[in-house]
């Protein structure tokens, strides 16, 4: 069974062999892009905020990856072909000051731009950004929605290949360091609070687990100490390649991100959000690691990593 991981959180974050690049017929409606950033741009023009240009380089790009992710059969922003959106705008020769990406899954431009405007995605109203790429691309009777943002300056216009990247090797995972006796109530906190939400839904508890723990601390603390916040960790990879790297077997995996002060209120967070509530309560899951640092612009950062 192919292993699956959702993402609750969309956001953002050399080669050696060029691939021909997919033909374009029949992979996106014009209109679909055109419609989505007239609904983004509606949006952000009632916050005030400047209209994203959209870029025909940047939809090159996001097409590319939405086919990437229909032909694989993978949703998530580490693409098994082109790495990172980081990594695939720099292969690309595009320069960029920042860089976003969000992903979604949906019939229409107006079901699919109006669920990431609801459910938290911020990306789509952030004023770091100027420029924005969308593609649909058919799969499973639905389509895959790609938004690729930039902000200044993008020098290159033209996309004439995009190069497969060689999977990366993952330096040693060394536990971290500053684990104290509050932070480990924490998380013991957490797990209890995730074990109450899943009994309120007649689910089997999730059991704790060493390993993942460890896992969940040093990501946590890899987004503090590199100033990211995101499942693609410059560091470990994609928590899929994390799991794998630390020889962790499974069926289902899965990730939650939070920054807060406190237990409660990250708890509160997670579950008011839909994709990440589907995590806690996902029944295929059966083990949970849970790491709280503490650091960051909220306070503390909390990671979950789920596997099944």
């Amino acid at each position: 069974m192919r292993k699956r991981l959702r993402y609750a959180v969309l956001l953002l974050a050399l080669s050696v062999v060029w691939p021909i690049l997919p033909a374009l017929a029949a992979a996106e409606t014009p209109s679909d892009a055109q419609q989505a950033a007239a609904i983004v741009n509606q949006a952000r023009q009632q916050k005030g905020l400047a209209p994203l240009t959209l870029d025909p380089t940047l939809a090159r790009l996001a097409l590319l990856k939405a086919q990437d992710m229909a032909e694989r059969g993978y949703f998530g922003h580490q693409s098994p072909t082109y790495g990172s959106p980081w990594e695939m705008l720099r292969d690309a020769g595009v320069s960029f000051t920042c860089a976003g990406e969000s992903l979604a899954k949906g019939p229409s431009a107006l079901a699919v731009t109006r669920a990431l405007l609801r459910y938290g995605q911020n990306t789509l109203l952030s004023t770091r950004y100027q420029y924005i790429g969308i593609a649909a691309v058919p799969a499973s009777g639905t389509k895959i929605w790609v938004f690729l943002y930039t902000g200044t300056a993008r020098v290159n216009q033209t996309v004439s290949g995009v190069p497969a990247r060689p999977p990366a090797t993952p330096p040693a995972m060394q536990p971290p360091a500053g684990t104290t006796d509050e932070l480990i109530r924490d998380e013991a906190r957490m797990l209890a609070l995730v074990n109450q939400a899943r009994a309120q839904s007649g689910l089997a508890p999730l059991a704790g687990d060493h390993e993942l723990v460890r896992l969940a601390r040093l990501k946590a603390r890899d987004m503090i100490e590199r100033g990211y916040f995101g499942h693609q960790s410059p560091t470990y990879g994609s928590p899929f390649d994390m799991l794998r790297s630390a020889g962790i077997s499974y069926r289902y995996a899965g990730e939650n991100l939070a920054g807060a002060p406190d237990v409660e209120t990250a708890h509160n967070n997670l579950m008011a959000s839909p994709g990440h509530r589907a995590n806690i309560l996902n029944p295929n899951y059966t083990r949970v690691g849970i790491g709280v640092v503490e650091g960051g612009p909220y306070g503390k950062i909390f990671v979950q990593l789920f596997v099944g």
